[in-house]
């Protein structure tokens, strides 16, 4: 006997029909389903709160492969001839790989009562065949902008405000990051159909009589095969070229977008994305059946022609190895290198201040990250990770004397408020260095334990040479600081040295320098002319002062 169905199962029935509208699944279809006693039985533990608070309703081929598991049949019948055949099955969101929309039901509190169609103890969703996607537009477009432009954010500070934003953001690059390695990674292409269709009938038994009645099968996968593995080849040696993105900076000659060590940690991430990616396609049927089929024609056969099949299979097998190790290397960077993450976030955002506090803590990560780290603790890789910290400090300081301005903004700037800025940067610097060679000494304590044993020059020269310019920057503000001052008195006689003071200064400024570019020779020819002449103007000054004391 059909057990009856209350006004929740209605509602719900409803809510299939419409998710599935395009579909043209209708009432009577739907509540069909539903009436299966072992639907029904799993609707009755949703409602009940004997089951998960969540089900999860279907409409796609049920062969579908599943989460750590490849189904091969059903109902005696194989994958390729159910492929095209979708039908309607409830999972609980944890065992299958949806390709296509599906909906969903979720329990608020312990139990329904299923007599009462719909109120606020069950609620209904939507999920779409790219669940990212869809999480990434709903909050860059809707989440994101409500929460820039509200004003109802009780007693948070400014400072927990602009944390929540940041990680949000972070969070949506993210996803935005997701979203391209799947889009963008090397697709292995699949044997065509009529192939497909051949070797899902052979058999150990009829491998022989196929290979004869079809003597372009095995020079068909043997290229198939040699095809994979010229791409997995290439893209191990050059990752960038399925990376639109990338590959397009390169050519232009452009620098990378974050020159810091946020794009360190967006390579690995991005690296291990695509390789896990590849790994997965080499689970496929096709594959697997391809290198099974060319493995069993080699096996027993003495037959020369046979060698270059067993050449093409060792390579394969190199690149599988490979190709694992890479995923691997992948993996365990991407694990080790995000514990980073909280620490170099004010590097970005934060002050010269706030990064000095978070050294320690900083030094202390990137320590464990050497030590005990698989792969990423060769020292090339940590000199680079800390010339990547270093840049992003350069880069920091220059946003934060500039303050989002041109680099010519500089010369209209408080002179108090530059030359905190720039003592700030100098600070900096030493804090650094302190905080590296205090790691350093604590590492020397344990000698057969790893060594901070890096080229430093490479490390901290260009914050060396940065803070060079920044003393000379110093140096010369402070210089026209005092004579700005001077010329506010008015001093009767002093009006021709005055005048040339603004002459040096504006002939100095003219020449357009970009004056935190430490990279420039030319700002120091000119910087060394500018003392001179300003020397020679102190000069005439004491005369002045001399003379109108006597």
């Amino acid at each position: 006997r059909t057990m009856a169905l209350s006004n929740r199962h209605r509602w719900c029935i409803e809510k299939i029909v419409g998710c599935f509208s395009d579909e043209h699944l209708d009432n009577a279809i739907v509540q069909g389903f539903i009436r299966k006693p072992d639907i029904l039985a799993q609707f009755h533990s949703l409602f009940s709160g004997n089951g998960p608070n969540s089900l999860f309703v279907h409409y796609q081929p049920k062969s579908t492969t599943m989460l750590g598991k490849e189904f091969t049949e059903f109902g005696g019948q194989s994958i390729s001839s159910q492929q095209s055949k979708k039908e309607l099955f409830l999972s609980y969101g944890d065992s299958l790989l949806m390709n296509t929309k599906c909906c969903y039901f979720l329990r608020e509190g312990n139990s329904i009562d299923p007599t009462i169609a719909n109120d606020i103890c069950l609620l209904y969703g939507e999920v779409s065949s790219s669940p990212l996607e869809s999480i990434g537009v709903l909050l860059s477009s809707t989440y994101a902008p409500l929460f820039k432009t509200s004003h109802e954010w009780g007693k948070t500070t400014d400072e927990q405000k602009s944390d929540f934003t940041s990680e949000m953001n972070q969070f949506i690059g993210n996803i935005s990051g997701a979203l391209k390695s799947m889009s963008g990674g090397l697709e292995l292409r699949r044997p065509s159909s009529d192939q497909i269709k051949s070797y899902d009938t052979l058999d150990t038994r009829n491998f022989a009589q196929r290979i004869n009645q079809n003597p372009e099968m095995v020079p068909y996968f043997e290229e198939l095969l040699k095809e994979w593995c010229d791409q997995i080849e290439e893209y191990l040696a050059d990752p960038d070229i399925h990376d639109p993105i990338n590959q397009q900076s390169r050519n232009l000659g452009n620098q990378p977008r974050d020159i810091g060590p946020k794009g360190e940690l967006h390579y690995w991430r991005t690296r291990m994305q695509r390789l896990t990616l590849i790994t997965e396609q080499l689970k496929r049927k096709d594959c697997k059946n391809v290198i099974g089929l060319l493995s069993a024609l080699t096996k027993g056969s003495s037959d020369k022609n046979k060698a270059k099949i067993m050449l093409l299979l060792r390579r394969w097998k190199q690149i599988d190895i490979g190709i694992t190790e890479a995923a691997n290397e992948a993996k365990d960077n991407v694990k080790y290198l995000f514990t980073l993450q909280r620490f170099i976030e004010p590097l970005y955002s934060g002050t010269a201040s706030t990064i000095i506090d978070t050294l320690p803590a900083l030094m202390n990560s990137i320590k464990m990250i050497h030590t005990i780290a698989r792969y990423y603790n060769t020292v090339d890789r940590m000199t680079s990770l800390f010339a990547k910290i270093t840049d992003q400090m350069i880069l920091n300081s220059k946003t934060c004397i500039l303050e989002g301005k041109n680099a010519d903004s500089i010369w209209l700037k408080d002179h108090e408020a530059l030359m905190r800025q720039l003592e700030a940067s100098l600070k900096l610097n030493e804090a650094y260095q302190e905080q590296f060679r205090l790691t350093k000494q604590k590492l020397q304590q344990i000698p057969n334990g790893k060594q901070f044993d890096f080229n430093e020059m490479q490390i901290f020269g260009k914050f060396d040479l940065y803070c060079r310019r920044v003393v000379k920057l110093i140096d010369m503000f402070s210089t026209i600081e005092q004579f700005t001052l001077l010329s506010r008195n008015k001093l009767e006689g002093m009006e021709d040295l005055i005048d040339q003071f603004h002459k040096i200064k504006q002939e100095f400024r003219s020449k357009n320098h970009d004056l935190l570019d430490y990279h420039n020779n030319k700002f120091d020819r000119d910087y060394v002319e500018f003392n001179v002449r300003i020397s020679d103007l102190e000069s005439n000054l004491q005369m002045f002062i001399n003379q109108s004391f006597e």
